[in-house]
């Protein structure tokens, strides 16, 4: 059924609104962060904070830093890379980054999970759709299923809160829009690879020794 009063309104006039409607969207696609960096708290089920750690992302990268400097997660998406440091024992290992991973850190879910949307809520300000997250997975031949919440704001990147189905959430506060400065995703110069799994990492992280390391980078 046609509107009658449409017919009122100028053809130049239709086109001005048209057009502002695609600025004012253009204007709101842009407001979202790409670029940021917050701490990540790992909170228990009465709020106390058990880790901390400093997140920096920028588009395809992400840089997660303990909050002691011992070790650095660098992750490459663009590169299909993960790399695992210890800069102070001059270590690290290289894995492959698959696109689950990647979904999961920056979504809240990847293909194969099941969700559910419950509804919506703020978190340090930004509005957000929390979401049940169920993934089936086998595991040494065992299937298992975990179950954890999620709120995702279109405005950032990443997940901004995350509670497990053991009442662990994680959650990013102090978010600062900033533009990073690119060598923080790079490998420093004097680490050697030692491997190419977390395994091989963590036995070198305490102090066991699993051989001769491969090259140093």
């Amino acid at each position: 059924m046609e509107n009658p009063a449409l017919e009122l309104i100028p053809a130049r006039a239709v086109f001005i609104l048209a057009l502002l409607a695609q600025v004012l969207a253009g204007a709101s696609a842009a407001a979202a962060i790409t670029a940021f960096t917050a701490d990540k708290v790992v909170l228990d089920d009465n709020g106390r904070v058990l880790q901390t750690e400093k997140i920096t992302m920028a588009g395809e990268k992400i840089r997660a830093e303990s909050a002691t400097g011992d070790m650095v997660m660098i992750f490459r998406h663009d590169l299909g890379l993960l790399w695992a440091l210890a800069p102070e024992k001059k270590i690290y290992v290289e894995i492959p980054l698959d696109q689950g991973t990647w979904d999961r850190m920056t979504r809240g879910a990847a293909g194969g999970d099941r969700v559910r949307v419950l509804g919506r809520e703020a978190v340090q300000g930004f509005s957000c759709t929390r979401k049940e997250v169920t993934r089936t997975r086998s595991v040494m031949g065992r299937r298992t299923t975990t179950t954890r919440v999620i709120w995702h704001s279109g405005e950032l990147p990443m997940v901004l809160r995350s509670r497990s189905d053991r009442e662990i959430t994680t959650e990013l506060r102090d978010i600062r829009p900033a533009e990073p400065v690119k060598k923080l995703f790079e490998l420093p110069d004097g680490l050697r690879k030692v491997g190419n799994n977390m395994g091989l990492f963590l036995m070198y992280m305490r102090g066991r020794d699993t051989g001769p390391p491969t090259r140093i980078h």
